[in-house]
């Protein structure tokens, strides 16, 4: 034992050790005289011991009573604020105690949350190296669940890569650079990757996707990455926004708006995370992501309040607001996938508005559905993910909004709903395909610590599609 430096001990209300050990039981009945412990969900208490062969730390986790263990927030919280002890504490490696008081499921949950939690963006801070070190978990446990535990450390992995690619400023991740990591990701994980060029998508007939980033030097790069594990069977296609970083363009963004907005092509790395954790784990499905990379910029090209400007499904579409940018380059991803990828379902990922957060707040994804097979899916995944989600209606009174005078339609539609009409603008190029489109703008990235989740890019989005897709191919 005395490899590890720090013991992870998880402590119910009645303050009974994992393992069962009594080890520690003198310990927990001083905290608890002392009120230093009560074993409540989420309650951490560390202590340190000194000596040759003692252990450094020890470090109690309350999971509260046995009506919070099915709870995958609790647990997921608990262990994640354990883990995030253990950083503060300068851990190297930690030995978790587990039992059979937790289910199999919640036990995969908390193991999990503790990869998510140790996870650090520190790779342009200079320092001692290790101040940088990665946080070796090891888990004792009596339950057989390794390709529970397999799956949960895969997700855990799967995140943090997208979260890596939040957390990049925009002069490293490019659109060029995006496809380029979507390359090295599809030989590390087993899928394919075309990356297509301007001309490429010229060719296309993108054209709503190639006026947002006509402003920009960088070039932008379709996105298309194919995983067929299930030959013969549908294809659900999984399209995430990718704005690598988005000024507004004319439609200019205050200058307090613009510094996070290397964040805006959370929902394409939300997919390159999803399928190379679909690809590892080799689920039966055939799979196809698209991200549309570019950059919205101003310059003398760039696209105007006015302009009117084609799409690949041949509608045509009034510019009235060039910071409602990611949904024009939705649009022809989505047509793509399904009139050139020939996906049954559809569901794409996106930063779109700000208005999700004014609605849900920053912890919640907002969701407009067409299909309700597709939407319990997602639902179920959802939970599976610990991942918050809230559904809200196709209105076609506020779909009326986009409806423009002289074209197609306009890529706003008014102040009211602007969620809803933001998604239904989408939905206007989809035609009878089942489609789901999930707006992150508030949980993509997160300004505050969480207890599994450091300041930044969070993630979201991998393990909701993930389960999706294992949900739909089952």
């Amino acid at each position: 034992m005395n490899q590890f430096d720090t013991h992870l001990i998880y402590v119910d209300e009645e303050l009974t050790p994992s393992m069962s050990t009594g080890e520690y039981k003198d310990y927990l009945d001083g905290l608890k005289a002392e009120k230093l412990f009560s074993g409540k969900a989420g309650e951490v208490y560390a202590l340190r011991f000194t000596g040759r062969d003692a252990l450094k730390n020890v470090i109690f986790v309350g999971i509260g009573k046995e009506d919070d263990w099915a709870c995958g927030e609790k647990i997921s919280n608990a262990f994640g604020s354990g883990i995030g002890k253990a950083r503060a504490l300068k851990a190297g490696r930690v030995l978790v105690l587990m039992d059979d008081r937790l289910s199999a499921e919640s036990t995969a949950k908390a193991i999990e949350a503790m990869h998510l939690a140790k996870y650090s963006f520190k790779k342009y801070k200079t320092g001692k190296d290790e101040d940088k070190k990665d946080l070796t978990i090891s888990i004792s446990s009596p339950l057989e669940i390794k390709e529970m535990v397999e799956e949960a450390v895969l997700l855990a992995d799967q995140t943090c890569v997208a979260r890596d690619l939040v957390n990049e400023p925009a002069n490293v991740i490019t659109p060029a650079a995006l496809g380029d990591f979507a390359q090295r990701e599809g030989a590390r994980c087993g899928f394919k990757v075309e990356v297509y060029d301007m001309a490429a998508i010229e060719a296309l007939g993108m054209e709503a996707f190639l006026a947002v980033g006509k402003g920009s030097g960088q070039e932008p790069r379709l996105i298309v990455m194919s995983y067929e594990g299930n030959p013969g069977g549908e294809t659900i296609a999984l399209v995430g926004k990718g704005l690598t970083y988005d000024s507004g363009g004319y439609s200019l963004k205050p200058s307090a708006g613009m510094a996070n907005m290397k964040t805006d092509m959370g929902g394409g790395a939300a997919v390159i995370g999803a399928v190379g954790a679909i690809a590892k784990a080799g689920l039966k499905a055939n799979v196809v992501g698209i991200i549309a990379a570019c950059e919205n910029l101003i310059s003398g090209h760039s696209y105007k309040p006015g302009d009117i400007i084609g799409s690949m499904g041949g509608k045509y579409i009034e510019v009235d607001n060039t910071d409602a940018e990611g949904r024009l380059t939705l649009i022809d991803a989505v047509t793509y996938a399904i009139n050139v990828k020939q996906a049954d379902k559809v569901i794409d990922i996106a930063t779109l508005t700000g208005a999700a957060i004014i609605a849900l707040g920053t912890g919640i994804t907002a969701a407009l559905c067409n299909n309700e097979e597709l939407w319990e899916a997602i639902d179920k995944a959802a939970c599976a993910a610990t991942e918050k989600i809230w559904r809200m209606p196709c209105d076609e009174e506020l779909g009326k909004g986009l409806k423009s005078e002289i074209a197609d339609l306009k890529n706003t539609g008014g102040r009211s709903g602007g969620m809803i009409t933001g998604g239904l603008f989408v939905g206007e190029f989809v035609g009878n395909t089942p489609w789901a489109h999930l707006d992150i703008a508030g949980p993509s990235f997160t300004e505050k610590a969480k207890p599994t989740c450091c300041i930044g890019g969070t993630g979201v989005g991998v393990r909701t599609l993930y389960h999706t897709v294992k949900n739909l191919s089952q």
